[in-house]
């Protein structure tokens, strides 16, 4: 919870690889560098209700099925 709140980095970056459309018609090509506001993330109400409250139980391990993947990112995410 503590590296929801405050993660190690404040964003990511990632390269597109191939040339891809959203279902919304958003067109991103190859090449273009993605940035990912990681903070904005982890902060977001959508994913994770009352924010700006510490709640170490949201990772307890019956609770692991409410964290949507890739909703929480503190190191990063694959390569």
């Amino acid at each position: 919870e503590t590296l929801r709140k405050y993660p190690v980095l404040s964003m990511l970056t990632r390269e597109v690889v191939e040339d891809y459309t959203f279902p919304t018609g958003l067109k991103v090509e190859k090449g273009l560098r993605i940035f990912l506001p990681l903070y904005h993330l982890h902060h977001n109400p959508e994913f994770f209700p009352d924010p700006e409250e510490y709640r170490p139980e949201r990772f307890l391990a019956e609770n692991k099925d409410n964290i949507k993947p890739y909703t929480y990112m503190p190191f990063g995410a694959g390569p």
